[in-house]
C-alpha cells in the first residue's frame, strides 16, 4: 500500500466510526498575505489568466537562472530564441511549449527541474508526443545542444524545437 495512504493514529481522529485525518477537522483558515491579494473583480478574465501564468514561469525561470549562475542573454541566444521574442517573454507572454523545452534544455535542466519549467507555464510532458518522447530521451543521454536535438526531432519526423 502507498505510505501516504496508511492512516497514521496521532493525525486522525474518529467520528462516526470513521478515522478522518485531523486537517480535515481544522476550523481554521489558511493564512495568507491581505496586502499581496487583488480582488479579481478588479480584473478582467484575460488580465487574471496572464498574471497567474506569466508571473509564475517568469519567477521559476529567473529562480532556475540564478540557481546555476547563468546569463538570460546567453541562454536565449543558445536555445534560437530572437531577442524580440525572448522580449514578450519578459512582459509576461507565455511562449510556446518548444521554446520553454529548447530554454531548459540549453540550461541543462535535470527532469525534475524541467518538469517544474514547463508545469509553470501550465505545460507538461506527454508519453504520447513525439517531441516530448524525444527530448526526454535526449536528456536522459545527456544530450542538452538544440541543434543536435533538433537534427535527431527532425530525422524521426517530429516537430523541432526551434
Amino acid at each position: 500500500m502507498i505510505e501516504f495512504l496508511i492512516a497514521d493514529k496521532n493525525r486522525t481522529e474518529e467520528k462516526d466510526g470513521y478515522e478522518i485525518p485531523s486537517f480535515a477537522l481544522r476550523k481554521e483558515k489558511p493564512e495568507t498575505a491581505d496586502s499581496q491579494i487583488i480582488p479579481l473583480s478588479s480584473l478582467s478574465l484575460e488580465e487574471t489568466l496572464r498574471r497567474c501564468h506569466s508571473n509564475l514561469f517568469l519567477k521559476t525561470l529567473y529562480r532556475l537562472l540564478d540557481e546555476r549562475k547563468l546569463d538570460e542573454v546567453r541562454v536565449y541566444k543558445s536555445a534560437l530564441i530572437s531577442r524580440q521574442y525572448y522580449s514578450k517573454i519578459r512582459s509576461g507572454n507565455i511562449p510556446k511549449k518548444n521554446s520553454i523545452l529548447a530554454i531548459g534544455l540549453t540550461m541543462k535542466l535535470s527532469r525534475t527541474e524541467m518538469d517544474e519549467l514547463l508545469k509553470s507555464a501550465g505545460y507538461a510532458f506527454s508519453d504520447t508526443r513525439r517531441t516530448d518522447v524525444i527530448v526526454l530521451w535526449c536528456m536522459a543521454h545527456g544530450i542538452y545542444d538544440v541543434m543536435k536535438v533538433n537534427e535527431i526531432l527532425y530525422d524521426h519526423n517530429a516537430n523541432t524545437l526551434r
